[in-house]
């Protein structure tokens, strides 16, 4: 890890994966899927505490659409615009999984490991990184998932 500044962090990464645990089975049989979006140009990630999301480069934000698409059968618009992120015409409640919810999203998330050894590792649920729009009068779910302009990559 090395500060860039006193609110911003850069980490070389082993992983930075996109997918699923699925824990139904309990968590000592737990499965997971994960997409491992990192390459030999994209293994660092930049953490600050002034933005409230995940930026992606260009190639992992078009992984991420499909994927989160796939999951809940092209709910979600993605515009092919950068600094945009997905949104979805529900409320995001729709995704917590409960009885009344169409989505189960619990177990999706973003998986992060830091060095060589696959135990330790952070994961970030994409239910945490979803907003109710707060501009909009119909229903309108954001994730706060954008793709990053080149010059920020």
């Amino acid at each position: 890890m090395n500060s860039v500044s006193n609110s911003t962090w850069l980490f070389n990464l082993t992983q930075f994966g996109f997918g699923f645990t699925n824990t139904s089975n309990g968590i000592e049989n737990a499965t997971e899927y994960y997409t491992n979006l990192t390459n030999s140009t994209y293994n660092q990630a930049l953490m600050t505490l002034s933005h409230p999301g995940i930026g992606l480069a260009q190639s992992q934000y078009l992984t991420f659409r499909n994927q989160i698409n796939a999951i809940s059968g092209n709910i979600w618009t993605c515009p092919n615009s950068r600094g945009q992120f997905c949104y979805a015409p529900v409320w995001c409640e729709s995704f917590n999984g409960s009885p009344y919810a169409s989505y189960n999203y619990t177990d999706i998330s973003f998986k992060i490991i830091f060095n060589n050894n696959t135990n330790e590792y952070i994961k970030i649920p994409l239910m945490s990184l979803m907003r109710n729009s707060e501009t909009s009068t119909t229903p309108r779910c954001n994730i706060l998932v954008l793709e990053m302009i080149p010059n920020q990559q």
